[in-house]
């Protein structure tokens, strides 16, 4: 999924008030100066050496001389998804758009994050956002769709890859054809409501609810389910005795 840029020029020039007004007092002034200095030492950390756990120090920096410093907020998330803390990212996005609440590449990273930590709840209404702003349509649309048919959304799904046909994304294409043509789309339809079972019969399971679990269990079964095939000796095994003896 493709993380919205950001170009440190183009973020001044289009918002001048991100830091302090130049009216404030001169030790303000100092301070924003020096959180500036700290953004561009995390920007070439990231741009020339990849260093995204040193641009993260830098950011945190900046931060200090300037808590409202957005762009350090944005870039930070950025280098904190880079290196799989979704959490933080989410925690950075969060106090940017309390910030700028209008801010839709913040919007869109957020959705991202939260696929990610597989809120897809939350990460749907944050794509829906984004479209909403016209933010990367053709990926806003295309990741909206993956989230609804893990939620078992299937017409919802289709409806999405369709609009990311529209705007471009040859991805969306491939995966409409496959899935939501007439020919095959009862079949997808099935298989998406299968996902979502085993989803919560896992969710289940981990939470102590054997017995739901496996109840969900059975109706995916019921419903065709075929567990992937490197998995197929294990329920076999394990599974399928353990839920029928579950279930007597």
């Amino acid at each position: 999924m493709k993380i919205y840029p950001l170009l440190f020029s183009i973020f001044l020039a289009a918002s001048p008030t991100i830091f302090s007004n130049k009216s404030k007092a001169k030790s303000i002034t100092t301070d924003t100066n020096k959180s500036i200095e700290y953004n561009f030492e995390g920007d070439k950390k990231i741009y020339f050496y990849d260093d995204h756990k040193g641009a993260i120090k830098d950011y945190t920096e900046s931060l200090k001389f300037n808590p409202k410093n957005t762009y350090a907020l944005f870039n930070r998330a950025n280098s904190k998804s880079e290196l799989k803390d979704y959490e933080g990212a989410v925690n950075d996005l969060n106090l940017l758009l309390s910030i700028d609440p209008g801010n839709g590449a913040a919007v869109y990273n957020r959705a991202r994050a939260n696929a990610n930590l597989r809120r897809n709840i939350s990460a749907i209404k944050d794509y829906s956002r984004a479209i909403s702003k016209d933010i990367e349509l053709q990926y806003s649309f295309f990741n909206r769709a993956i989230l609804k048919e893990m939620i078992g959304d299937a017409q919802g799904a289709c409806n999405d890859w369709r609009k990311g046909i529209e705007k471009g994304n040859k991805r969306a294409k491939n995966v409409f054809a496959e899935n939501c043509l007439p020919s095959n789309f009862a079949k997808f339809e099935v298989k998406t409501k299968n996902k979502l079972l085993m989803r919560r019969a896992r969710e289940r399971n981990l939470s102590g609810d054997r017995r739901g679990a496996c109840e969900d269990y059975q109706l995916a079964k019921n419903n065709g389910y075929v567990p992937p095939k490197e998995y197929k000796l294990f329920y076999k095994v394990i599974t399928d005795p353990y839920c029928f003896l579950r279930t007597l």
